[in-house]
């Protein structure tokens, strides 16, 4: 394994470690949104998306 590519992996692996939601720092609200839990409105999932109309003219 060359060392560019050795490199790339530990970067990537770093990255992923890194990604915990105790170091980004969010709050837990849009913590929560994220995961599927309860958004700020108090929909059951915050990234839901509004159904489009049926009768497209």
């Amino acid at each position: 394994m060359n060392l560019k590519r050795k490199l790339s992996l530990v970067l990537k692996k770093k990255k992923l470690i890194n990604l915990s939601p105790d170091s980004l720092c969010l709050p837990v609200d849009v913590t929560k949104a994220v995961a599927g839990g309860t958004g700020d409105d108090g929909t059951k999932n915050a990234t839901e998306r509004p159904k489009p109309p049926t009768n497209m003219m």
